[in-house]
């Protein structure tokens, strides 16, 4: 034991742990060439800006993610959470203000676009599929601005050396929003 405190009544000893840290990482994807927009912020100098922007979002709950709610209510309390945070996340932004919204909610039973074995789901791959799956639903879902995978595999992407790094955040490519590369996971 490394070290020993008194708890808050004075009585009980407790244990110190060190907190191990991991590096995590968030995966921007590129867009591919054909049909990548480059980003200029010069290039609409004068355009109409509106005062706020709602981005709308569709979710997408695989099953190993969506069996830890008993139900589709608690689910979805659970994603407006997440949607929450997001918000309060961007809440200092301006010109415009930008303001997520969530459109609605799948409980997938089949993950036909996972590429993976196992409990494991490769990024890259799986989002490029991903992708195909939501545009495939876009009428389905509403039109969203973008389509979101709450997933409950594990992560991975794919080292130089071919070892499966588990340290995946997520993944989405930049500047997709409102594309038909409008998918993150």
């Amino acid at each position: 034991m490394r070290t020993m405190e008194r708890s808050e009544d004075g009585h009980i000893p407790h244990m110190i742990h060190e907190i191990e840290r991991k590096e995590m990482v968030d995966i921007e994807k590129a867009i591919p060439e054909k049909g990548a927009w480059t980003v200029n912020e010069r290039a609409n100098v004068g355009q109409y800006v509106p005062p706020e922007v709602t981005v709308e979002i569709f979710m997408v709950s695989d099953r190993l993610h969506h069996k830890h709610f008993n139900t589709t209510v608690e689910l979805i309390y659970y994603l407006c959470v997440h949607i929450n945070s997001v918000n309060i996340r961007y809440a200092d932004t301006k010109e415009p203000r930008v303001k997520f919204l969530l459109m609605g909610v799948e409980k997938d039973q089949f993950s036909t676009y996972r590429k993976g074995t196992g409990n494991l789901m490769e990024s890259s791959s799986s989002l490029d599929k991903f992708r195909q799956y939501a545009d495939s639903k876009r009428y389905e879902y509403g039109y969203p601005d973008m389509v979101f995978l709450m997933t409950g595999f594990d992560v991975y992407s794919e080292e130089k050396d071919g070892t499966k790094s588990l340290n995946v955040l997520g993944i989405g490519f930049v500047g997709g929003l409102c594309t038909q590369f409008f998918v993150a996971l």
